[in-house]
Order: structure tokens, then C-alpha cells, then sequence
């Protein structure tokens, strides 16, 4: 009987493992799968790539004395009904701009290090030669932030899905927004699809 049982497990484990799917890697320069009704890699690529080329052409970030200006990135928003990071969008964003050589950013917020690494000007067993020295931190002039919206309609039977990515970035000195910028990405999928 043991035996018998063993014989069956074994089969349905080869069974299970006989249905399921091959693993595949997506080359993303040349990806022609379907889209997706949620949010997905391409729809973050194609936005920053607008929201850049629209903050490039707008000539906002010509800084008058020359230089670059220093950017950090603010809050992002997530309105929708995925769990995503919107970091997705902010780095992209940020990485293009600073290839374009404009802007500096400074990760002052999000790397705990670069506060915590002055704690240790006064520790004995440190060579204070090596510790950043004070009022070395360069403060931001910009502030990028944003939201990303969802809404959801019923049309003729089929789903509506709009996504609203709305960006700002503010003079930080003078709290005047510098630029603006709003992309949609509107999908349309069965009435039944959750997008979450």
C-alpha cells in the first residue's frame, strides 16, 4: 500500500510539473507582448521619456549663472488601485535628467548614510581625516513631485482605465513652480479585468 501511494505521488508530481510554463526572458528593446490593463515597465519608460523631453525643451533648467541645478525628489503619490513604487517613474526621471548634464541630484533623503556617517566625527577609532567635514552637504534648489491617478470607467461593456501622471518641479527658495507636466495613459480591456 505504501508503495502504491509513493507510486501515485510520484506520478502526480510529474504531472503538475509536465503543465507548467516555461520560464522566458522578455528582451524589453524589442518586446512585443500585449499590454497589460494595469501599469507596467513600458507605460513608466514612455512617460519619463515625454515628461523629459518636455522639462528639456521648456529650457527651465538653463541655469542663468550656468552650472547645474541640484534636484532632489519629493513624494510621489500613489492614487491608483495598483501597489506600485512610484519610483519606477521618479528614477528613470532623474537619471535622464542627469545625463542631460542640467541637474545634480542629491539622494540626501533617501540615503541614511550621508547623515549617519557624520556622527562619527568625534569616534576615537575613526581617522578624522576621512569624515565629511561640516557644511560640505549641498542643499537642493528643485524639488521634483507628483501623483499618479486612476480611474476606472464602463464604456459600451468594456473597461476604461486611465492613468494621470501629474509631475511639478518647484523652485525650492521660492516655493514658484518651475515647470509642469501631464501625461494620460488610457487603456481599454474587458469589463470584468482587475487592474489591481
Amino acid at each position: 500500500m505504501k508503495k502504491l501511494l509513493a507510486m501515485f505521488a510520484i506520478l502526480g508530481m510529474l504531472g503538475l510539473s509536465a503543465c507548467t510554463t516555461q520560464t522566458r526572458v522578455i528582451d524589453v528593446e524589442n518586446d512585443e507582448t500585449d499590454p497589460v490593463a494595469g501599469l507596467e515597465y513600458r507605460d513608466f519608460e514612455n512617460t519619463a521619456d515625454k515628461m523629459v523631453k518636455d522639462i528639456l525643451s521648456s529650457g527651465v533648467l538653463n541655469k542663468p549663472e550656468g552650472g547645474r541645478y541640484v534636484l532632489i525628489v519629493g513624494r510621489i503619490v500613489n492614487d491608483t488601485m495598483q501597489k506600485i513604487d512610484t519610483a519606477q517613474i521618479s528614477k528613470k526621471i532623474r537619471i535622464q535628467l542627469m545625463k542631460s548634464g542640467k541637474v545634480a541630484v542629491t539622494t540626501m533623503q533617501e540615503d541614511s548614510n550621508i547623515m549617519a556617517t557624520r556622527k562619527l566625527r568625534n569616534e576615537d577609532e575613526v581617522n578624522q581625516a576621512t569624515v565629511a567635514g561640516k557644511g560640505k552637504i549641498i542643499a537642493p534648489d528643485l524639488s521634483l513631485s507628483g501623483s499618479i491617478n486612476q480611474r476606472n470607467f464602463i464604456e459600451n461593456g468594456e473597461q476604461r482605465i486611465e492613468y494621470i501622471f501629474s509631475l511639478s518641479i518647484t523652485n525650492i527658495e521660492t516655493g514658484l513652480t518651475f515647470w509642469e507636466g501631464e501625461i494620460p495613459v488610457i487603456k481599454i480591456t474587458d469589463k470584468d479585468t482587475k487592474t489591481w
